[in-house]
């Protein structure tokens, strides 16, 4: 199984190019110094370069496992080894009395325990934990009769103050079973129906209340950040300020920012930024941002300041709103290598850092023109639409200089030095601070994406599949028509399609035979490409001309009617420059520019389509100027502080 984490180190040996180096140290936060083995030369490698090897190795090795194929009871008992496992993984005083003591908790061997281990240090995800399943997996075969008796056993004897061990437990159940004439079980099934009481359930009845709460999940409470990467925060907000389209310059609404930092050095480590609602789709896209480097983002958005941030952090922290919680983002980190915690509620300070540098942004964004400030009274008569004058693209460049140029570089009042400066340190060291040292970096970034994409589960018919009243076809569904569940031939089979709400002119699907992915196009290819929030606002267009919808032709020709509608609006550019209100809603701007803005979004290359490399953003390159006359000197900027 492919790892999905690269840990770059001293003394650590990686594939890089086809070619095996060790690296020696940390140069600076984007390189390291490496040796080629072979050929015994010192050469300077960067991660984003090591990262993007890493990729294309694992797209060639091609097969890869969707999680959402992965049954919740073995999902579960995974993530149960992986738990017990992890405060042994690089523990550098490890030793067989600790193996000992996992093994026992686990109720397996030894040895077993070891080839975990070696397993996740490995691979560096969940899934490798996963174990083989049998065709005839979750279904008890014992006679119903024994069943009765090893329960009625683990009650009275097992779960108890008294604490039988699972080998007296066995030895009564098999007493009993003599005793009535059923055929004895074997230890091994006894233990696995005591591995199926939880540990907290377990712990309460045989040690006490206040043992078990040692098995109760920690909700809310913050771990020491002291250290880089150790906690990040991740949040959204609106923005305030006023933005217009890109063809006619008419203000059309405010943005959404989705941004995450390293609560240690307060560094943005990544964001996204659009008119889209804040959901999975943002917060998933906004962290693979932040793990992954930075080059192609950068170059998008023709800035040239540095910006260091990639790799992994041990935990995510998030706020309550429902966003966050989806099963998707909660099973993707995990097998990624971090955990996703959520804040306690009504305990703000949990989530302070955060939202005290949105606070900071948003004096700043106060300054814009088109701004709608924080409030009324601030606002007074200001007029924020007629004094918008931003895009899109034009306010995410901003915002880069703003983070890149300024932020990081500015002393911070609560460091004592800059963030990046305060990053410097986390990873190499200094008199303060030991150094990570280490540096968790993504080693599939195709496989990062897809895990934070929103999921489909859909039977294959002769047409394809449907979605939305819209078909999708290619051939290579064709093997799968009519296929049945395994193991249940009358219930037809469920199969796993991922897609992006940016682009609904094409659907992802997991073959699970070859578990590889594949773009699944429009039946009719001629059809135009789409959003999901597009395609919302034409069901809404039909419902209210009290039309029923039945089938995707009446979809596309309703956009079409919507777009004769917007033509007839452009007038309102005309009518604005004379001075009169434009008929058309700013509600309505908002979903034609962001319709548009979608439309220019290449799709996700998949390994499939022999694509050779994988970029970390997927907005078009072509209409964005490059930044002019970038300076380095930061002398004049002043020190940012946390309200």
């Amino acid at each position: 199984m492919t790892s999905t984490t690269v840990a770059i180190h001293a003394g650590a040996v990686i594939t890089y190019v086809g070619r095996t180096y060790c690296v020696r140290k940390f140069v600076s936060p984007e390189e390291v110094l490496a040796t080629d083995v072979e050929a015994g030369e010192d050469r300077l490698l960067k991660l984003s370069d090591i990262t993007r090897s890493f990729g294309e190795v694992a797209d060639q090795e091609a097969e890869r496992l969707d999680l959402v194929s992965i049954p919740e009871d073995d999902w579960q008992d995974a993530m149960e080894r992986y738990r017990a496992l992890a405060p042994l993984l690089g523990l550098p005083s490890r030793t067989a009395a600790h193996v000992k003591v996992v093994a026992d908790e686990l109720l397996v061997s030894v040895a077993t325990v070891y080839r975990w281990l070696e397993r996740v240090e490995r691979a560096g995800s969940v899934s490798c934990l996963l174990r083989k399943r049998r065709s005839d997996a979750g279904m008890k075969r014992l006679d119903a009769r024994v069943e009765v008796v090893i329960k009625e056993v683990i009650l009275s004897d097992y779960l108890t103050e008294l604490k039988k061990s699972p080998t007296a437990a066995t030895r009564l159940i098999a007493t009993r079973c003599r005793s009535e004439g059923l055929p004895v079980p074997s230890k091994v099934a006894v233990l696995a129906r005591i591995d199926e009481i939880l540990p907290e359930e377990r712990a309460r009845k045989r040690e006490g209340r206040n043992a078990a709460l040692a098995h109760r999940a920690i909700r809310g409470s913050m771990p020491g950040v002291d250290a880089l990467y150790a906690v990040w925060q991740i949040d959204h907000t609106p923005a305030d300020v006023i933005l217009v389209d890109e063809q006619d310059r008419i203000a059309i609404g405010k943005p959404w920012i989705t941004m995450a930092i390293d609560v240690f050095s307060r560094m943005v480590v990544g964001w996204y930024i659009s008119f889209d609602p804040p959901g999975a789709l943002a917060t998933g896209l906004c962290i693979s941002n932040a793990i992954l480097p930075k080059d192609e983002i950068l170059g998008r958005l023709g800035v040239e300041f540095p910006w260091v941030c990639q790799g992994k952090p041990t935990m995510i922290q998030a706020d309550n709103a429902k966003e966050f919680h989806g099963e998707m983002l909660q099973e993707a980190s995990q097998e990624h290598g971090f955990d996703m915690k959520f804040r306690k509620l009504k305990k703000p300070n949990y989530g302070a850092h955060i939202e005290r540098l949105f606070g900071t942004f948003a004096k700043r964004i106060h300054e814009l023109d088109g701004t709608t400030f924080s409030n009324t009274v601030e606002k007074g008569d200001y007029k924020s639409e007629k004094n918008a004058t931003m895009t899109l693209v034009e306010f995410e460049r901003w915002f880069a200089h703003l983070i890149l140029g300024e932020y990081h570089h500015q002393k911070h009042s609560t460091l004592g030095v800059s963030p990046i400066e305060r990053y410097r340190e986390g990873l190499s060291g200094s008199d303060k601070f030991p150094g990570l040292g280490l540096m968790r970096m993504a080693s599939d970034p195709y496989k990062l994406r897809i895990d934070f994409m929103p999921v489909l589960r859909r039977t294959i018919q002769p047409y394809g599949v449907v979605s939305d009243f819209i078909y999708y076809h290619d051939p290579v569904l064709d093997k799968w028509i009519g296929a049945s569940e395994p193991g249940n031939k009358r219930k037809a089979r469920d199969f796993i399609f991922r897609y992006d709400p940016r682009d609904v002119s094409y659907l992802v699907f997991w073959d699970p035979q070859l578990r590889q992915y594949f773009r699944i196009p429009y039946r009719n290819t001629a059809y135009p490409r789409i959003s999901l929030w597009e395609l919302k606002a034409i069901k809404v267009f039909i419902k209210d001309r009290g039309l029923k919808l039945e089938n995707e032709e009446q979809i596309f020709l309703a956009r079409k009617e919507m777009q004769r509608i917007e033509e007839q609006a452009r007038s309102d550019t005309r009518s604005r420059r004379a001075g009169k209100k434009p008929t058309e809603t700013r509600k309505k701007r908002m979903t034609k520019e962001r319709s548009r803005l979608h439309k220019v979004l290449p799709p996700i290359p998949l390994p499939s389509d022999r694509a050779v490399a994988v970029t970390s953003d997927t907005s078009d390159l072509s209409s964005v100027p490059s930044a002019a006359n970038v300076v380095d000197d930061f002398s004049h900027l002043t020190p940012f502080e946390e309200r």
